[in-house]
């Protein structure tokens, strides 16, 4: 009975460092696929000071796949990361009806303390 009641030693694992290298050339060209551009809005400049930043992605993009692209792109992995579809709105111009397009955006949180110039130059 010895043999199954014995309880098995958990071995301790060093914490993983973040590897914080510049990405390939090739990661990069496949992030910018994935994140479009930075949403510009009074809203998103405002939770950009509290460290959440809104960018446009692809409608295909997932949550993982964003992370990944933001790592790749700027070098800082996100804390969390929420989608938002923005459905499509039917416009008047004069006479004539249309409708917005159909959108999907990303809040990203990163770790207290970094920082994206996203808004730069825009």
């Amino acid at each position: 009975m010895g043999l199954l009641n014995r309880r098995k030693e958990k071995k301790e694992t060093p914490p993983r460092a973040e590897k914080r290298a510049p990405a390939s050339d090739v990661l990069k060209a496949a992030a910018t696929v994935i994140i479009r551009r930075p949403w510009v809005s009074e809203k998103a400049s405002r939770l950009a000071s509290t460290g959440t930043y809104v960018f446009e992605v692809a409608k295909s993009a997932t949550r993982v796949e964003i992370g990944k692209a933001i790592f790749a792109l700027y070098g800082i992995r996100p804390v969390s990361v929420h989608i938002a579809r923005v459905v499509p709105r039917q416009v008047r111009f004069g006479r004539s009806f249309g409708t917005t397009r159909a959108r999907k955006k990303a809040l990203v949180t990163l770790p207290h303390g970094s920082r994206i110039d996203v808004y730069e130059g825009v």
